[in-house]
């Protein structure tokens, strides 16, 4: 949904007069309504908002909302994040929505179940959708996924027991009608078959063809490339053709699995032509990371991201703690220390948005925290002015939690009430 709710913010821009929010509701909620009758589902409709997410989420959300800090419009694009006035308004409407439609337009929305799952409900949008789809019994459903993300794509791959196909579209506004399905069980068979290439008829792969264990390993390395969570491997990045480059040399790994130790040493050696002088630039590069910590806590976020994208969200409140990924020599011959994760909970809402929100938009905290922005105990954690690509300090969870803490009896009940969680709602739930 939050594709729709931003693309739907673009187009009506220009009617916006600084506080007539419906005009932003009434058009979400068409643009709903006209998906859902184009696309005629039977049997269930999730609808699905980005909650609060992971800190390994988080400081990507940061970085964006800084960069974007300076953009001076009638609408803070800010508003649409988890625990705002906005989205909670937002919310409050889709939900008087759905429950009209389901007693007035029996046609579309009263014959099969709905799902709400909001801004309350803490999770990304895709991720939710996912673990519904993951807990469902029956493989022989077909699911259809509104999104504009290439995240959902690789979440639906590595669900190669569920029929799900994605739909999309370039531009999200209510006069665009171009849609494109991406029917992922029919991707799957092109990999397979892509892959089952690399042996002709009188040969056979060194070990036992499983192509759900190679899809794992393709969404593996995409995450070299950089997504939400890892930080892309030097010189290794989508405008350089880093991932056509990664594929193939895994494929020429999965043809001669003894081939890795020559690709290890050439590499190597190509790195390593000039030791000295690569290894005072390397000293250059880690000069703000310890490089030790950097390339075990690299190894980490890789695991803690497949296991994500698995369904198994290991740690809410863990993060990468670097602002740029290990060097690709440095994680050759690893000596991997046992990887642990702590069971933490989600934070609370207006956590998260000290945790995201630039200064600019402290209007939209509470205002018993608005001030503390300022505050010199986490005034470092929050800069008044930011350049593009500029090194956010990660913030001190300990530091800000005992700041909001102190000033959690100064929340108004409306305000209570948004910084809790809640739960999706249903609709025609018979069965």
């Amino acid at each position: 949904m939050n594709g729709i709710i931003h693309g739907i913010i673009d187009e009506n821009l220009n009617k916006y007069n600084g506080s007539n929010n419906y005009i932003f509701f009434n058009a979400i909620c068409k643009y709903m309504d006209d998906l859902i009758f184009m696309i005629n589902p039977k049997k269930l409709i999730f609808i699905a908002i980005d909650g609060v997410a992971p800190r390994a989420k988080m400081n990507e959300q940061r970085k964006r909302r800084f960069e974007s800090a300076n953009e001076h419009n009638k609408f803070d694009r800010n508003s649409v994040t988890p625990g705002t006035k906005f989205m909670n308004d937002l919310s409050k409407n889709i939900k008087e929505f759905i429950t009209d439609k389901t007693q007035n337009d029996v046609g579309d929305w009263g014959s099969q179940k709905i799902i709400y799952s909001g801004h309350d409900v803490p999770g990304e949008g895709e991720y939710k959708i996912l673990e519904h789809i993951r807990r469902s019994e029956s493989n022989n459903i077909n699911h259809l996924i509104f999104g504009k993300d290439s995240d959902i794509i690789l979440l639906g791959l590595l669900q190669y027991e569920k029929n799900i196909n994605v739909i999309c579209t370039d531009k999200i506004d209510s006069r665009s009608k171009e849609f494109e399905i991406k029917a992922l069980p029919t991707l799957r068979k092109e990999l397979e078959k892509e892959f089952k290439k690399l042996w002709d008829h009188d040969s056979q792969p060194p070990f036992e063809f499983d192509i759900g264990s190679i899809i794992k390993d393709f969404v593996l390395l995409t995450f070299f490339v950089g997504n939400d969570f890892v930080t892309a491997l030097h010189n290794i990045n989508i405008k350089c053709k880093g991932l056509d480059l990664a594929i193939f040399i895994y494929k020429e790994v999965l043809k001669d699995c003894e081939l890795y130790k020559e690709i290890q040493k050439k590499t190597i050696e190509t790195e390593n032509g000039n030791e000295a002088e690569f290894q005072k630039w390397k000293n250059n590069y880690y000069r703000n990371h310890d490089r030790e910590i950097l390339i075990q806590a690299y190894i980490k976020v890789l695991q803690w991201t497949i296991s994500y994208y698995n369904g198994g969200l290991k740690s809410c409140r863990w993060f990468y703690p670097g602002h740029y990924s290990p060097m690709i020599s440095d994680l050759q011959d690893l000596k991997i220390s046992e990887i642990n994760f702590d069971d933490e909970d989600y934070y609370k809402p207006f956590e998260h948005l000290m945790f995201v929100l630039p200064p600019t938009s402290k209007n939209l905290l509470p205002r018993a925290y608005q001030d503390f922005m300022n505050d010199p105990q986490i005034e470092e954690f929050y800069p008044k002015t930011t350049k593009k690509n500029y090194m956010l300090p990660f913030i001190d969870e300990e530091k800000l939690l005992t700041l909001l803490k102190s000033a959690e009896n100064k929340l108004i009940e409306e305000e209570k009430l948004r910084n809790t969680f809640g739960s999706p709602q249903k609709w025609n739930d018979l069965y």
